[in-house]
């Protein structure tokens, strides 16, 4: 019989690369031994995407714990949450967010599931966020039976080089999507003639993910003889966009740099551009950099979160410090003008992912883990 697994998460739709790295393990898992069971706060693409693979699917929303009503809801909820376990014949329990992992705690403890907690966001920039993501971090940790996270970098935030309990399973990609032949319909749809040097970022549009600093980067590249166009792909966090498109205004980039607003044809946008930049001040383990590799892009990524496990320096691309645009226009400076060096380190990119990231080995390592613990 199919081991009962049950997924919690903290959107019902595509909100980032975590829900999209739920979506494929859940699509690649072993459904000979193992039965899926995903609980979402909401209806939304990712539910429907869900529903579409044949997986059962739970609308249950975990609210925010405050005060006296909050735990009183939050006993209920976790009673409900221990139902839900035993009518699903759940062993095991996979979350991925601090709240609904305090839920998952409680009703694994009244039901005997095993509980893995997916950790694939970094910490919070702002102090009193951070801080309370810590202590939750203390107050969950021992409660679970596995932690995973998405890269070794992320370690440092629990001191976790040690234990037995902590395993990194970077995410993985359908490597069978990227790297076909290039494209030339971005060009075509945005204008841009075949021979300019076309830099992607794929990303939320949010001040972490750093796209002011590659719109500072593709001006001084710009002021350099260099012609270059940015495009920009993400879902716009807080209406950021503006603030980006006054940026380019103000540094006379506008037709320069372009916001393609949320697009679901990655592959394509990869299959258009010569290069990815991911300058983020912030991150965990970007998918968009493993997708450019697997598309065969070379990488200039800031050095931030785990990066540096995906991009080696100087061979599948580079690697930045954080918040410096002229280190980033200089190392975009260095693949606009070699194409012999972008198709060589876009060719060494797609051969590491295929060794690093393919989504049915990253499966393969979640199975595992779920069969140490049966």
């Amino acid at each position: 019989m199919a081991t009962g697994v049950l997924y919690i998460t903290c959107f019902g739709g595509f909100a980032g690369g975590g829900q999209r790295s739920l979506y494929l393990l859940v699509k690649h898992i072993d459904k000979s031994r193992f039965k899926p069971v995903v609980a979402v706060p909401e209806t939304g693409d990712l539910s429907r995407a869900l529903e579409a693979l044949g997986v059962r699917t739970v609308v249950m929303p975990f609210p925010r714990i405050r005060g006296i009503a909050g735990i009183l809801r939050y006993r209920r909820r976790a009673d409900m949450l221990a139902g839900l376990i035993k009518d699903e014949g759940v062993q095991i329990v996979h979350t991925d967010s601090v709240r609904e992992t305090f839920y998952a705690a409680s009703a694994c403890r009244a039901t005997g599931a095993r509980l893995v907690w997916h950790i694939r966001d970094d910490l919070p920039g702002a102090p009193l966020p951070r801080l309370m993501v810590r202590v939750a971090d203390r107050l969950l940790v021992p409660r679970c039976d596995t932690v995973v996270l998405a890269s070794a970098a992320m370690g440092a935030r629990f001191g976790a080089g040690s234990s037995a309990k902590f395993r990194v399973v970077h995410n993985g990609v359908e490597l069978e999507g990227f790297g076909g032949p290039r494209s030339g319909a971005l060009r075509s749809e945005l204008g841009i003639g075949p021979d300019v040097f076309v830099v992607a970022e794929v990303a939320a549009i949010t001040p972490r993910k750093g796209q002011d600093l590659l719109i500072r980067a593709a001006a001084h590249v710009k002021e350099a003889g260099v012609p270059m166009h940015v495009v920009l792909a993400g879902q716009d966090d807080g209406g950021h966009v503006e603030t980006l498109r006054a940026l380019a205004d103000g540094l006379g980039m506008t037709e320069s740099v372009h916001f393609l607003g949320d697009r679901e044809d990655v592959p394509e946008i990869l299959g258009g551009s010569d290069a990815l930049a991911l300058p983020s001040r912030r991150e965990a383990m970007p998918r968009s950099v493993i997708e450019a590799m697997a598309a065969g892009l070379p990488v200039v990524a800031s050095d931030a979160g785990g990066a540096r496990e995906a991009v080696v320096e100087g061979v599948t691309g580079y690697i930045v410090p954080c918040d410096d645009y002229r280190a980033l226009a200089d190392r975009l400076m260095r693949l606009a003008a070699n194409p012999e060096l972008r198709s060589g380190m876009g060719e060494r990119g797609r051969q590491r992912a295929m060794e690093m990231f393919d989504v049915a080995v990253k499966t393969r390592e979640i199975e595992a883990i779920y069969e140490g613990l049966l």
